[in-house]
Parts: structure tokens; C-alpha cells; sequence
């Protein structure tokens, strides 16, 4: 909403107005005391809207690779999947109808027909690292423009044992 004071719009230095967020709904999706004493890694979670903006997609890491898709709106649960991530989820992306998801797995994911374009097991590497590693060298990237994505993982050295980056683009 438009920040008012006194009834006048409050304005930035550049003239524009100042507005005030609030949560327009809060949505539970899963069932967080479960998650108590499994240890000190931090969970990881995405959310990616669409490109239209009409669903949600949001995601935890949890041992089924469960997504949910939600209508952004009503906050209403349209679909939920599991096997759509495996491990840490590191990044997550739309693209057209497509849901990309990074982990220890590779998904590409149709959520109009509900099925697997594609998944692809990384190598061994990502699976070795700790959640915070995988999230300091594994990345995703949409270009909505020339409907491709691209992928960022870590290469261990074979003599030395050391990772170092390495891009795809699909």
C-alpha cells in the first residue's frame, strides 16, 4: 500500500512514494517439529513464482523431494510432488511451463502435464559437500529470453582433491 501520513503520501527524495508491505498470507508446508534434532545444517528452501506470476512454487529440503505449487492469490495448494529434488535444494527457476530444480539431481519438471522432461544425477562431487557448500558453488540461472538455463557445479580435482567451477547451459 501507498505510505500515508496524515493522509499525504510519503515520497522519497526522487519523488516517488514510499509504500508499506504486509504478508498477505502464510502458508504451512510441512511440519516443522519434525525437523527438530536432526542436527546443525540449516534446511534450505526456494520459492520461484512463475513468469506469469499465476503459481508458486515453493520447496524445503526434505527426504521425498517435496514441492508444492500454490496459487499466489488464495494461497490455495494447487498441486504437490514429491521426487522433484533430491538432497539440498540449491535453486530453483521457471521456465515457460517448466520448473527447473537443482540438487544432488538435476529435474526439469512440466507442471501442466505433471511430468519429468528430464533428470539428470550429478556426479558424485555435490553429493559430498555440506548444504552450505553446495549453496556458496552451486548455481542456477533462467534467461527468459532465449528460453535457456544454466547451470554452475563444482569439479574436484582429481590430483588435488580441490573443487573448481564449471558452467553448462542447456
Amino acid at each position: 500500500k501507498t505510505r500515508k501520513r496524515d493522509g499525504v503520501v510519503v515520497r522519497a527524495k526522487d519523488g516517488s512514494a514510499f509504500r508499506n508491505w504486509h504478508c498477505q498470507h502464510a502458508v504451512c508446508l510441512g511440519k516443522p517439529e519434525l525437523l527438530d534434532g536432526l542436527g546443525n545444517d540449516p534446511t534450505s528452501g526456494y520459492v520461484a513464482f512463475s513468469e506469469d506470476g499465476s503459481v508458486l512454487a515453493a520447496a524445503c529440503d526434505n527426504e521425498d523431494g517435496l514441492l508444492h505449487i500454490l496459487d499466489p492469490d488464495s494461497g490455495v495448494e494447487r498441486l504437490s510432488h514429491t521426487g522433484l529434488f533430491e538432497g539440498t535444494i540449491v535453486g530453483m527457476e521457471f521456465l515457460g511451463q517448466d520448473l527447473i530444480v537443482l540438487s544432488n539431481k538435476l529435474f526439469v519438471f512440466d507442471i501442466v502435464s505433471e511430468e519429468f522432461r528430464f533428470a539428470i544425477k550429478l556426479a558424485k562431487s555435490p553429493s559430498s559437500l555440506s548444504s552450505n557448500q553446495k549453496q556458496e558453488m552451486m548455481h542456477l540461472a533462467v534467461d527468459q529470453r532465449s528460453r535457456t538455463f544454466a547451470v554452475a557445479l563444482p569439479k574436484f580435482s582429481a590430483q588435488t582433491g580441490k573443487p573448481s567451477l564449471w558452467a553448462a547451459s542447456c
